[in-house]
């Protein structure tokens, strides 16, 4: 990374950061991450309160990067003239945005993961569901990514309707499921005993990196 591309890059976060607290967005996503609760009250005591929670929580991974990171990433894109006119590297725009609001998208799933285990089932959840759930929210923040880069005027909503198809198929009893992030979270969670946990993570960081790749390599011949 070159230091004008460094630069480029927390030029972008920063911009990225300002436009959120400035707006309501940081409320509505903060709303957004406390709609599980009264589920999770609900399960209170039930012998698979955990998982069922862990299931209801995984919901707000097809929401939030895609409202945070698609929406944003999106509407950059969608004014080419102006965001093409700044003297940046073009791959700094997909990682300045990704570098601010990946990491606050995982901060909102996983505090409300953190105060569903406790409504549920009376203590905070385990690190690795902690982990597991950070990992798949960045993996599908880079999938919001792409799919932003590839589709700018209708990213939020693709993003959605993907990470509810990775959700389906994470599902799935058949091979389909092992290209799932959703379903590979679930496995690192230790909430299932199906498949290994190294396959899992090495599954999650290869869909990851292949939609990190296509937003970087889409992103560099998009017409100005």
């Amino acid at each position: 990374m070159t230091a004008r591309g460094g630069a480029g890059v927390v030029a972008v976060a920063r911009v990225a950061l300002l436009r959120l607290v400035r707006g309501r967005a940081s409320w509505l996503v903060a709303l957004v991450a406390a709609v599980p609760l009264p589920f999770a009250a609900w399960l209170h005591a039930r012998a698979d309160a955990m998982a069922s929670a862990f299931e209801v929580v995984k919901l707000l991974v097809a929401i939030v990067p895609a409202w945070l990171v698609a929406a944003a990433l999106g509407d950059e894109l969608d004014h080419a003239t102006y965001t093409w006119a700044r003297p940046l590297p073009r791959w700094t725009i997909v990682v300045g945005k990704l570098v601010a609001l990946a990491p606050l998208a995982v901060v909102a799933i996983c505090a409300s993961w953190c105060g569903c285990a406790a409504v549920a089932a009376g203590r905070l959840p385990s690190g690795a569901s902690i982990a597991a759930l950070a990992g798949v929210t960045v993996a599908v923040s880079c999938a919001a990514a792409g799919i932003a880069v590839l589709a700018p005027r209708f990213a939020m909503a693709l993003a959605i309707v993907y990470a509810l198809f990775d959700l389906l198929i994470g599902e799935l009893p058949v091979s389909l499921r092992l290209a799932s992030m959703t379903g590979s979270a679930t496995r690192l969670a230790d909430i299932t005993t199906e498949g290994s946990v190294g396959w899992a993570a090495a599954r999650l960081a290869g869909i990851a990196a292949i939609w990190l790749a296509i937003a970087l390599v889409r992103v560099r011949h998009r017409e100005a």
